[in-house]
């Protein structure tokens, strides 16, 4: 029963997210904070599919998979984070040269990590329920740590310093996006 809730409400989010995602980015096609909002929907998507396949799974090999591809998105997920926070509300941004040749191959170059055994190596045990006790970390874990942290703690500050510089109804945008993202107490701007 209760895996049964756990897919309905995992499908509802996942619905939910795509909607939004394609919303938006139908709503202009042309504008770089919709591609961005749809990039980051759809790898929202792919995250939480295979993070729900790791525990529908008892087979080792399959669920190590499932993980390893979990990660990747997790790493594809933060740089849609960072991305939408980077280039909201803009419809056209020219990226610097550091964007372009050292944050997305570091980023390209993280993700791709997780999908070898220098992230996760083995899935060494299970829960009684089926879930996945132990795993054996790879010596690049920390790889996938910092840039995950990077991009996250990246776009808040990107956003933070996005609201406390803007005035009227730029502001009102910023501290909306700040709603969804930090505790209510938080946004006090």
């Amino acid at each position: 029963m209760l895996q049964n809730l756990d897919l309905f409400a995992g499908g509802i989010a996942t619905a939910a997210i795509g909607i939004l995602g394609f919303v938006v980015f139908f709503n202009n096609r042309k504008s770089t904070t919709s591609w961005s909002f749809l990039f980051f929907s759809i790898t929202t998507i792919f995250y939480g599919v295979f993070n729900y396949l790791v525990y529908q799974s008892s087979d080792p090999r399959l669920v190590l998979w499932f993980l390893r591809l979990a990660v990747f998105f997790v790493v594809l997920h933060a740089f849609g984070i960072f991305q939408v926070f980077f280039v909201f509300p803009k419809d056209k941004i020219k990226f610097s040269k550091t964007y372009k040749f050292i944050l997305i191959p570091l980023v390209v170059i993280a993700a791709l990590l997780t999908l070898t055994p220098f992230v996760f190596e083995r899935v060494l045990d299970f829960y009684p329920d089926g879930r996945v006790s132990r795993v054996t970390n790879g010596p690049a874990i920390p790889v996938f740590g910092a840039m995950v942290s990077f991009l996250v703690l990246g776009g808040i500050f990107i956003i933070l310093r996005k609201t406390i510089k803007a005035v009227g109804v730029e502001k009102s945008q910023f501290q909306f996006v700040l709603i969804q993202i930090l505790p209510p107490r938080a946004v006090f701007f």
